[in-house]
């Protein structure tokens, strides 16, 4: 067997350092959480045919009550428009979504739930209330309220520190703010 060299020895011992650190311990045990929740998900809602961003379009849009644009669908769901658009386009396909273009501007393409959408989200609703109730109720009514809280503030805490860093996160993030955030019923914030 061959021993370690004395480089990687000391690369070991500092991110084993690292992680003896509380804020590094915590932001781990944050990760980790969320690939649960990305699992538990894909467990509990892929029974409907679709996959998570063609989820999230079809909540949104049935969120806001109307059609949204490709580019407002982005927003929403911090995806970027190459992989909204592919997905708009395989929801039409499966006659879920049906797009048009705008009468004002024939370059915005506006879409919409059809009925088959509709009745997609009236099976998906029971199933995501359930999966979110029970992944939940491990918690108080107060221990949720703050669970909240601090789940609002690491997310406003890392939209500031995205929008501070490099250009490409500006120009990714640029159009998010805290608040939209929490406008609509998205099942997480993590990419397919």
């Amino acid at each position: 067997m061959k021993i370690t060299s004395e480089r990687w020895s000391l690369l070991a011992q500092k991110l084993q350092n690292q992680n003896r650190e509380s804020h590094i311990r915590s932001f781990r045990d944050f990760i980790k959480l969320s690939h649960m929740v990305d699992k538990y998900l894909d467990a509990k809602l892929s029974s409907d045919g679709i996959n998570r961003t063609q989820r999230y379009i079809v909540l949104s849009i049935l969120s806001k009550c109307g059609y949204m644009t490709p580019s407002e669908i982005t927003r929403r769901t911090i995806r970027i428009l190459d992989t909204i658009n592919k997905s708009i386009d395989s929801l039409e396909k499966m006659g879920i979504t049906k797009s048009s273009s705008s009468k004002k501007d024939r370059r915005i393409r506006k879409v919409i739930l059809t009925e088959k959408g509709l009745d997609l989200a009236e099976k998906t609703l029971p199933a995501r209330q359930l999966a979110f109730s029970q992944a939940m109720d491990c918690f108080t009514k107060e221990e949720l309220m703050i669970f909240q809280s601090l789940s609002k503030r690491l997310t406003e805490h890392i939209v500031r520190l995205m929008e501070n860093d490099s250009n490409e996160s500006k120009k990714s993030f640029s159009f998010i703010s805290p608040d939209e955030l929490y406008d609509y019923p998205l099942d997480t914030m993590t990419k397919d």
